[in-house]
This record gives structure tokens, C-alpha cells and sequence, in this order.
């Protein structure tokens, strides 16, 4: 089994937002989107073409890779890569679980024995089971709060002054109590493959694939409505599945919510997956404190937060001392424009950052197409990804044990 000493972080930096992007109040602060979707129709199809680009992201990135012993490479996409033409890929009782399709394809586009020392956390995806979609897009309740919401979306747009903040808090207030009243139920999992099987905490999970799952729904989670007209699972229609995280996080099976698991080896790596806005909500933080660890001084290694509209917070890094935190965003833009070395295209770009694990490091970032010269960074450093989404990236230290204070964050 290898023994890792080191772990190189790789962001792929790919917009994930939904296409033609209408804002209703601020999309980087408390604001919601409207837009469109698009995704191919049928489910494989689409969850091959998606398949087909991060394998060449990876392999890119691989390519630019020097080997080594010792190396764990971590990595991340940001939340939401995979969707369907209606936000989440909707499927009925008894048809195949979209995150497992996902899974079956990445597992041949990623043959555990050509990708070795690689924790693949590719992206998240929306799904939705319904029984009768139409019966449900026809529910008086779903034309209602559609119109509603799109009629104080437009009043927003159109006021000014003190009008427009009363209409946008009406809009955010109805939309969070049609969050009580969901017709929809939503699932947002991480997608996640490993060097080897991975295992729990407590208990071996026997498998390389495994998904986490998000429970913060946000405002903008999905659009409000779509631009082009056609039907869409909207914001005000969802709701995700309560977590009960009062035990703890740890993975007991590899499809259920729960976000803790081990990558095995010889000295086994801890990490935490949290999606977006749960790390708002402090969930690792807080489940790193309830969770039941084997010995003292136990806790995260890697931290790892895959989003869309998120940066990491310093009360919520919940990475032990010597472990890292590191974030991959589909949504915001970060750099400045007179620091082109710190820069590169959407369609290409990558954060590669080599740290040594559980010790004092040297970061370096590199990008796999741009011409730049290498960086020697101390820890605590923020480096863009692209210029439409951020990685970042963070060290937890002056704390000791999993439970302790003083993590670093934004």
C-alpha cells in the first residue's frame, strides 16, 4: 500500500454556472440567476460528452505531471458539471440512478491501474426522481410560485431605489418558504474516484467510487426561470434531503450523504468533501467536532469544498494542523488583470500546487497550457484558476487536534 507525504492539488477551472445568465440581485452575494441549461437531452449521451472533457482535463493536467513516490494528486471540479437540459437529470422510480451512471462511465474513462496515486473529485450532480413530471409541472402550486417568482424578478429589474430592495426581499422570503413547500426533491452529490478502493473511519467501503451529498440548499442553487422558455426544475420548486449530521460524518456506505472517508495506504489520508454552501454552514467543522474518532488527535487531512459561488471561510476550515483546505469554484472570477501570471483561459486552465502533507511545505503553481514562470508561494496563498472560476487553496495551522480552533480561511 503507498504511503503519501505529499499531495498535489490540480483545479480544473471550468465555468459551471447555467448559460445566458440573467441576474436577479447580486449572483456573488444574495442573488439568484436566471438562464438556461444546456445538456444533451438523453442521460448518457450527455454524461459521456462531460465524461470526455474532464478525462482530457486530467490527462492534461497528468501529462504536465512529474512521477514520484509519495504523491497523492487531488483533483477538483467544481460543483454542478453535471446537469440535464432541466437543471437536475430527471429520472423515475426504478430507472438507474443518474450518480451511478456518472460513476459506471468515469470508472472506464479512468482504469484505476492508469491512473494511480489520483483522488478524483470530479464536479457534482443535480438529479431528481419523479414519478410524473408533467402531473408536477401542471400542479397549480408549480404554476403559481413560478409566476409569482418571476413576476418579482422582473419588478426588480424594472425598480430602482428603495422600491427595488422591498421587491428583492419579497422575492428572497418567497423563495425561501417555497423551500418548506418543495414539489421537487433535489439530490447534489459529489463525484468521487480514488487510487484504490477507499475506505470509512470505522469500516472498510470496499469500493473506488463513492459520492458525498450536499444539504444547504441556496437562492441560486438553480434558475429561476428559464430565458429561452422551455420547462425547467426552478429554485422556488426544489428542496434537498434533510442530513442528519448530529452523530457525526463519517461514510459507513459509498452512496450514503455523508462526507468523511479514508484514502487507504499504509498511512491512511483523511478527507472531508463539503459542497459549497454547507461549508458556509460550517457542516465539516461541526461534524469534525461530533464525529466519534478512533484515537486522540485524529481528524481531516485534506479538505476539500467543490462549488459554485463559494470561497473558503476561515470558521469553517475544519483540515487538522498540517492538513490542507483547498476549493475549487465555478462561479467566481479572482485575479487581477495586471497580474497576467496568475491567469489563464477558462477552456484550459489549471491550479497545480505541490504540499507536503502533515508538514512544513513549499507550494508551487504551474499551469499545464500557459507560459508563465513557476511560483515558490509560502502557505496561505489564494492563485486563480481561470478567468471565469477560482481554485483556492489554504493551510490549517496553529491548532492542534481535529477539533481545535485557529484554521485558516478567507
Amino acid at each position: 500500500m503507498p504511503r503519501y507525504d505529499r499531495v498535489r492539488f490540480i483545479g480544473y477551472a471550468v465555468p459551471t454556472t447555467p448559460a445566458d445568465i440573467v441576474p436577479v440581485g447580486d449572483p456573488n452575494g444574495a442573488g439568484n440567476v436566471a438562464g438556461t441549461y444546456r445538456a444533451a437531452p438523453d442521460l448518457e449521451a450527455d454524461v459521456y460528452g462531460r465524461a470526455q472533457t474532464l478525462k482530457a482535463a486530467v490527462d492534461t493536467a497528468r501529462a504536465a505531471l512529474p512521477t514520484g513516490d509519495g504523491v497523492l494528486n487531488v483533483f477538483l471540479a467544481p460543483e454542478f458539471y453535471w446537469h440535464g437540459p432541466m437543471g437536475p437529470y430527471m429520472h423515475g422510480p426504478g430507472d438507474p440512478d443518474p450518480a451511478d451512471v456518472i460513476l459506471d462511465e468515469l470508472q472506464k474513462h479512468f482504469p484505476v491501474d492508469e491512473y494511480p496515486d489520483f483522488l478524483l473529485v470530479l464536479g457534482t450532480a443535480i438529479s431528481a426522481e419523479v414519478a410524473d413530471l408533467g402531473a408536477v409541472m401542471r400542479q397549480s402550486s408549480t404554476i403559481v410560485s413560478n409566476d409569482v417568482v418571476r413576476a418579482l424578478g422582473e419588478g426588480w429589474q424594472q425598480a430602482d431605489g428603495p422600491l427595488a430592495v422591498v421587491v428583492f426581499d419579497a422575492l428572497v422570503n418567497f423563495i425561501k418558504n417555497c423551500h418548506a413547500y418543495a414539489q421537487v426533491e433535489v439530490r447534489n452529490r459529489a463525484i468521487i474516484l480514488g487510487p484504490a478502493e477507499f475506505d470509512g473511519v470505522e469500516v472498510g467501503l470496499g469500493v473506488r467510487a463513492i459520492t458525498t451529498e450536499k444539504y444547504f440548499v441556496s437562492n441560486e442553487d438553480l434558475l429561476l426561470w428559464d430565458v429561452t422558455g422551455k420547462p425547467v426544475i426552478t429554485e422556488q420548486m426544489s428542496a434537498y434531503p434533510i442530513l442528519d449530521t448530529s452523530g457525526g460524518d463519517f461514510k459507513f456506505e459509498p452512496r450514503d450523504p455523508y462526507a468523511i472517508f479514508r484514502v487507504a495506504g499504509s498511512d491512511p489520508v483523511t478527507v472531508g468533501v463539503e459542497i459549497c454552501l454547507d461549508h458556509s454552514d460550517h457542516r465539516m467543522r461541526k461534524s469534525v467536532d461530533r464525529s466519534p474518532w478512533p484515537a486522540r488527535g485524529d481528524g481531516l487531512d485534506l479538505h476539500l469544498i467543490p462549488s459554485c459561488g463559494m470561497q473558503l471561510h476561515r470558521p469553517s476550515v475544519a483540515a487538522r494542523a498540517g492538513g490542507w483546505a483547498f476549493n475549487c469554484d465555478g462561479q467566481y472570477a479572482l485575479g487581477d488583470p495586471n497580474r497576467p501570471a496568475l491567469l489563464s483561459t477558462a477552456r484550459s486552465a489549471r491550479v497545480l500546487l505541490l504540499c507536503r502533507l502533515r508538514g512544513r511545505s513549499r507550494l508551487c503553481l504551474r499551469s499545464a497550457h500557459a507560459a508563465r514562470p513557476d511560483h515558490d508561494c509560502s502557505a496561505g496563498i489564494e492563485r486563480s484558476g481561470g478567468r471565469r472560476s477560482r481554485c483556492r487553496i489554504r493551510r490549517r495551522a496553529g491548532s492542534s487536534g481535529h477539533g481545535a480552533p485557529g484554521g485558516a480561511g478567507t
